[in-house]
Formats: C-alpha cells, structure tokens, sequence
C-alpha cells in the first residue's frame, strides 16, 4: 500500500470521525472526495475500495457510497498518543532520526500527542518499569518509538504486547520487534574501501570499549570493504577504547609513535574522530593528505573545513514512507511488512580544498 493511498485513507476516516456519520449513511462519491481532498478520483476511489474492504463504508452498485458497520468498532481512528523513548546520552547523537520520526508521525497523524522520553544513563530499565507503572487506562500510549534503548527495554516493551518499533540497533532476542535503522555494514564497507582506494595499507579502527549497536556489522563491512578492494597485505589493527577525550589521546599517540604506524584511522564515533585529527595536528601529520581520518556519524550535513571523511544516514522520502507505513499497520493491529528497512548510507569525503 503507497504512502499517498493510506493518507487519502486516513483523512477519509478523519472526515467520517469529524462529521460523527453513522452506519447506512450515504457517503461522497469518489469524485467529491478527489475534489474534498484535491487528489485524482482514480486515487480517491482506491482508497474509497480499500476502506470499503475494511469495512468502514460500504459500495452499493448504483445507488452511491454508504457508511459500513465497520464505522461502529474500528479502533483505527487515531492513537492517542505515540511515546518516542531515548537515552539522554544518545539523543545528541541520534537526533537527526528523532526529529526525523517527529517530522513524519506528526505529517500523518496530526491530531496525536507526540512524546519525547528522555531516559536517564543509570538504571534504565527500572526507570522504563516506573513509567510502565504509572500508565493508566487513558494514558498508556498506542505506539512507542525506540532509539538506542537497550536489550532489557526493548524485552520490557516486547512483554507488554504494545506495538513498537526499534531504531538504533535491535537484539537477537528481540529482533521479531519492527525495526527502521542505519545500514552499518554498508557504513564499514564504504569507509574501507575508501581508505584502501586511496593508499592506505596500515589501518586502525578505533571502537568504544562498550560496544553499541551494529558495531558487529560495522566490523563485518569494514571486512568486506577490503575484500572488494583486492589489495593484499592490508594490515588493519581492532582496538577498543574508553570513549573519553585523555583515553583516546594516549591510545592514539602510542600508535602514532610505534614502529609501523597506521597511516588511516576508522572511528566508530565522531568524538574519536575529532581527537584523532587533533593529535594527527599535534604531530604535524597533514590531515587528510598523510594521515586519514573516517568516522561514523548521524548527523549532517558536512560544516567547512571538515577533515574526516564520514557516513551519513541518507534520509528519503522511502525513508519516511517505511516509517508511516509501519506506524500505520501496528496502529491497524497489524504485523508491518515488510517489518525491517535499513536505512542506506552514503560516503561524504573530507574537504580536500583545505591543502591546496
């Protein structure tokens, strides 16, 4: 089902909830409701045949659209309120996607109460058990948007039966959970490749030393990327690292000092990165032309004088229409089909303007 034919959908039953008809009613035609909502009456009359499958109105051939029993129990209306959970400590860095879903729910479903829950760093479960608890009948929410929560939150969330959709990394215990995310093998591969291709053959990736979601699959395309170059003896270096600005400095500046240094670092955070081209400075290594620096990173766009080169989630309208759609079918009590879309990425190169 196209984004454009649920939306005519559901201003069809906006307008049927507004106007408090009732079953045996007679309905616009097709051609009123293309006019009414200013789409073609081939789209109008879709929608109209769709409803009237779900049994929200009813087609007598003849005689016109009529109001179906369906009108009675649906439950389809509008959620009252769709809940988007995040760790405080990972909301800078995913708050792109975030104002993302804001942007999307908030364009097909006007009339419902968008939740921002902003969960602390310590006990997060318990905190999530605590908000659970305090629901009551009107105030426990139709959907809940997860960013980053962790596998115990998203086993919670699973357990109370409420439809959900996972951003930011799912389980393997809970990877039934609808989820719309980054493509991270994609991400590795890409930054591989693209520090093979340039004529880098002594790598280091540089992980948090807590690992985070989708760092196996960034591992595995970071794999598969120097593969696809068919280079040989390529030496690339994993090493994890307390994600804080003295740690990383003394892990880098040990391996900038040893013997056969790397000349290429893939970071799987931006903060990383940015140490890396300030020690690289420090060293006087000219960045990106003697030593290269990649990262990960969510948010965009490139700012001037950019010396890393990065991933970066490409947003899409077919971005935006798998996250309506799978909204729109757990609002329908449905299983979303497809349940999972992986977000592409695409490569932004650091700007080589800067040394010539």
């Amino acid at each position: 089902m196209s984004s454009k034919n649920s939306q005519v959908m559901l201003a069809i039953e906006q307008d049927i909830r507004s106007r408090n008809l009732k079953p045996g009613q007679l309905y616009q035609s097709a051609r009123e409701v293309a006019q009414m909502l200013g789409v073609s009456p081939m789209t109008a009359d879709r929608a109209m045949r769709n409803l009237a499958s779900n049994g929200l109105l009813q087609r007598r051939h003849g005689s016109g659209t009529y109001i179906g029993e369906g009108a009675i129990k649906s439950t389809r209306t509008m959620p009252r309120t769709i809940q988007i959970w995040v760790p405080s400590s990972f909301y800078a860095l995913y708050n792109v996607i975030i104002e993302n879903i804001v942007k999307t729910v908030h364009l097909e479903f006007p009339d419902d109460s968008i939740q921002q829950v902003f969960i602390p760093e310590e006990e997060q479960l318990a905190f999530c058990e605590r908000i659970a608890d305090s629901w009551e009948g009107g105030t426990r929410p139709r959907t809940i948007v997860l960013v980053a929560c962790t596998q115990a939150v998203q086993r919670l969330v699973k357990e109370m039966g409420l439809p959900v959709i996972a951003t930011g990394g799912v389980s393997k215990t809970t990877c039934e959970i609808p989820w719309i995310d980054m493509d991270y093998r994609q991400a590795g591969q890409l930054l591989s490749e693209y520090v093979v291709s340039n004529g880098h053959d002594r790598v280091l990736v540089l992980m948090n030393r807590l690992w985070g979601f989708g760092d196996n699959e960034f591992l595995d395309g970071v794999e598969k990327g120097v593969e696809q170059t068919n280079k040989q003896n390529i030496d690339v270096r994993v090493r994890s690292v307390e994600l804080e600005h003295r740690a990383i400095e003394l892990h880098l500046r040990r391996a900038l000092r040893a013997g056969q240094a790397p000349t290429a670092v893939i970071c799987s955070s931006k903060i990383t990165a940015s140490v890396a081209v300030r020690i690289a400075d420090g060293l006087g290594m000219k960045v990106p032309d003697d030593f290269l620096v990649c990262t990960v990173r969510v948010r965009a766009p490139q700012v001037p004088g950019c010396r890393y080169a990065y991933t970066r989630w490409a947003l899409s309208r077919e971005t935006n229409a798998a996250l309506y759609s799978m909204v729109h079918q757990l609002n329908e009590g449905m299983v979303p089909n497809p349940s999972h879309f992986l977000i592409p990425v695409n490569l932004v190169e650091p700007d080589t303007l800067l040394w010539e």
